[in-house]
């Protein structure tokens, strides 16, 4: 029989104002980082686990393996995988995880198309109006979109405007770009519009 190199193992104490909190398990892997006063240096991790080592770079460095992502993290990993590109930091957990649906279910990617899809109309408190559109830039090149034509009417087929929109958004090749527009409502037909439904086109008439 050949032999089994069976893993080594020991035991310390975590102490905190002079009692011992608990006890670790300290691997071969943690023995062989052990320095010459006997001691450990100790991290806990993000989801509560307790890390021991010897050295404050192999902490960092199992730190780092063990962060514990945020939800909205997680999400703009996802839509990243999905295709996304510079996503914005102010976009809200729900509206991440409706973007996410949206892509997954109604953007067909990966062709020679290039598309824009509208995805939201809501009221600021200011009474301006936040639009967001995705594009798909199926092209060869990188697409640069500037101004745009843009016409929104609400659930009484009120329009609202129609009209060049400044866009001022690159998108990479077979990416996926999040276009945030604000219409200050200064520019809107109707003040207190009903978007409880809503219709976009990309025209001005």
């Amino acid at each position: 029989m050949s032999n089994i190199d069976i893993q080594k193992v020991g035991n310390d104490f975590i102490v905190i104002n002079d009692k011992l909190s608990g006890i670790v398990t300290i691997t071969t892997e943690d023995l062989a980082e052990q320095n010459l006063s006997n001691n450990f240096i100790y991290k806990v991790c993000p989801d509560g686990e307790i890390l021991n080592v010897g050295n404050e770079n192999k902490a960092d460095e199992k730190l780092k393996k063990k962060a514990v992502k945020s939800s909205k993290e997680i999400l703009r990993d996802k839509l990243i995988a999905d295709g996304f590109e510079k996503i914005p930091e102010n976009l809200s957990k729900l509206e991440l995880t409706k973007i996410l649906e949206f892509s997954e279910n109604k953007i067909v990617k990966n062709n020679k198309y290039s598309k824009m899809f509208p995805f939201s109309v809501e009221k600021t408190e200011n009474y301006d109006l936040k639009v967001i559109l995705l594009m798909y830039n199926g092209s060869n090149n990188e697409t640069d979109i500037n101004k745009f034509p843009l016409k929104i009417k609400d659930a009484n087929g009120n329009v609202l405007i129609a009209d060049l929109v400044d866009i001022n958004k690159t998108i990479s090749v077979s990416k996926i770009g999040i276009c945030e527009i604000l219409i200050e409502k200064a520019r809107l037909s109707e003040q207190l519009p009903d978007l409880t439904t809503w219709t976009i086109t990309f025209e001005m008439a």
